[in-house]
């Protein structure tokens, strides 16, 4: 937290003590947690992947822990108690720090270090998403030229004629049965945040009219499918994000993970791009002004992401990238070294749990690459599972939506 008498921090510690009456609040200041991560080489970058919130909740209990033990929650009665005495506490770490038979810390390569070196490295985090339904506009604000397929712009007018609102945005999905030249289907389909609330009956007049999906015989199924939802398709777990067209936008749910010097170099990489853009700097940039990483590093990790993009669990996300990657190894060598930067910043894209595209163009790729989207129609899958999870990842449960309702 950044102020302890920030009016959020209060009422979050007041929820806390409620909640948690035998328990402490120990306040913890980012800055502090900042300067433990760059005396440890705890390297951090958002790049890579969303552990560090993790990781970073991890340090504050560490930190936290060891000054609130050396301090109490009162530092001003430490003063009184060693009046006089110089502290600096840069040094804080260099000593073991307890009271009242309580260890906090034991200084040394071998002491609590060792321990926290171990947890830091560890990557089973558990990964979650709060599944909710989206708000937001019903629709885009400019109603367009006569089409069929548009959303009314009033009740009983027909859009063919009188024009509409293109582009509804998705409250929730479903899953549903209609249909087909070969039997019955089974898609998702997203409801409009304009219906949200609305009747079975209206539901299935949409799924059933040119400005829904249009389907024949509709059967709802599951009623309700989150954004955000986690699904396991063919063994791949991914997240729903939205609708795209007749496909659906979706989410990786598989996180990265490099070795730490290539953490290194990445959180360099972003540090040295934020540094120029905000100087205002025009001349491109030709090396590091502080020689923290060379061309070699920048190959190393091209090479490194050149293989996880080959690797099984990255298959489904990577499959229309990964030979662009492997064939792209040459150019990215004739780049200058800002180039080089840039282009591995837009290939960390394609493996973050982000819904987006990256440009990679460099190495005659395309402007918009990676949007990852899997089609409706689940039918055509082997194996379709939603799972629902606790807030924790710690409880989860799954429904097969191949098999659901038979």
């Amino acid at each position: 937290q950044l102020v302890e008498t920030r009016q959020s921090t209060k009422v979050v510690a007041d929820i806390l003590k409620s909640a948690f009456p035998n328990s402490k609040i120990v306040y913890s200041k980012a800055n502090l947690v900042s300067d433990f991560r760059k005396d440890n080489n705890f390297y951090k970058s958002r790049s890579v992947n969303d552990y560090h919130h993790a990781k970073d909740a991890y340090l504050n209990i560490v930190v936290g822990n060891v000054y609130y033990t050396k301090f109490t929650d009162n530092p001003l009665q430490y003063l009184r108690g060693n009046e006089g005495v110089k502290y600096n506490l840069n040094r804080l770490f260099d000593f073991d720090v307890a009271r009242g038979g309580k260890i906090a810390w034991v200084k040394g390569d071998d002491g609590t270090i060792a321990l926290v070196r171990r947890q830091m490295e560890k990557n089973n985090v558990l990964f979650t998403r709060y599944a909710t339904e989206k708000r937001g506009g019903f629709w885009d604000q400019n109603p367009l030229k006569k089409k069929g397929t548009l959303v009314p712009l009033k009740t009983g007018l027909n859009p063919a004629k009188y024009g509409g609102f293109d582009n509804p945005g998705i409250n929730y999905f479903m899953l549903v049965e209609s249909d087909e030249k070969k039997g019955r289907k089974r898609t998702l389909e997203g409801l409009p945040v304009y219906l949200s609330g609305a009747s079975a009956e209206k539901q299935l007049t949409f799924l059933q009219s040119e400005t829904g999906p249009n389907l024949k015989n509709p059967r709802i199924l599951i009623p309700k499918i989150r954004i955000n939802s986690l699904l396991k398709v063919d063994g791949v777990p991914m997240h729903i994000s939205g609708k795209t067209g007749d496909r659906v936008a979706m989410k990786y749910g598989v996180q990265l993970v490099v070795e730490p010097e290539y953490e290194r170099v990445i959180q360099r990489i972003d540090k040295m791009l934020e540094q120029k853009k905000e100087s205002g700097q025009t001349a491109p940039i030709s090396h590091d002004p502080h020689d923290k990483i060379s061309d070699e590093d920048l190959t190393n990790l091209y090479e490194t992401l050149e293989e996880k993009a080959q690797t099984p669990i990255f298959r489904k996300r990577l499959d229309a990238q990964k030979q662009k990657i492997v064939d792209g190894k040459a150019k990215f060598e004739g780049l200058g070294f800002e180039e080089k930067c840039r282009l591995l910043c837009e290939l960390l894209k394609l493996f973050q749990c982000k819904f987006g595209t990256a440009d990679l163009s460099s190495i005659n790729g395309s402007k918009q690459a990676g949007a990852f989207t899997v089609s409706k129609n689940l039918s055509t899958n082997q194996s379709v599972r939603l799972i629902h999870q606790s807030a924790t990842g710690l409880f989860e449960s799954e429904v097969d939506l191949l098999k659901v309702g038979q």
